[in-house]
């Protein structure tokens, strides 16, 4: 697990965890990018090969997740989840959690600036998709997330499911 608001790119400086939400939250294609990279610098730090996110066959990175991940969610409660979030600074402030979703799937779907969503709702929303849907096969379908098909609660899922499952390095 990676205990900090700083978030590992492949080969780029770290992003930052509250620019991720803010941009996620506005349907910015940065916030894809930021995805993408974190995901590739997992894969690195899981295989311990730097050529990996160039050469390693889908399935055969799938296999190493389903390795490593657990088959229940790290946190036990949304509310533990928060309180992680919360303390690892990868939200800027504590908000009311809510165990229902504050929105809609499809409100969170093809923001593209045009209708922000509001930060806290999307990062709860995410919290408990993560929850709800905890499988190695979630954790590869919002990791993998891209820029046509957007939607910023599977986007901000796929990056807690990295943060939470973040080998050690």
């Amino acid at each position: 697990m990676l205990l900090t608001r700083r978030i590992p790119l492949f080969e780029d400086d770290p992003g930052d965890w509250h620019d991720f939400i803010y941009r996620s939250s506005k349907g910015s294609i940065k916030a894809v990018d930021v995805l993408n990279y974190a995901a590739m610098a997992y894969m690195v730090d899981l295989t311990g090969d730097p050529e990996s996110p160039s050469t390693l066959h889908l399935d055969n990175y799938k296999a190493k997740v389903c390795e490593v991940l657990s088959p229940t969610p790290v946190v036990l409660s949304l509310q533990d989840f928060h309180d992680i979030a919360l303390h690892s600074n990868w939200i800027p402030e504590a908000f009311r959690i809510s165990e229902s979703p504050y929105n809609t799937a499809e409100k969170y779907q093809g923001l593209w600036g045009c209708r922000a969503v509001n930060w806290n709702a999307l990062v709860n929303d995410a919290m408990l998709l993560c929850l709800k849907s905890w499988s190695a096969e979630h954790f590869i379908v919002c990791t993998d997330e891209y820029a046509l098909d957007y939607d910023a609660r599977v986007a901000v899922a796929g990056m807690l499911y990295l943060l939470l499952t973040w080998p050690k390095t």
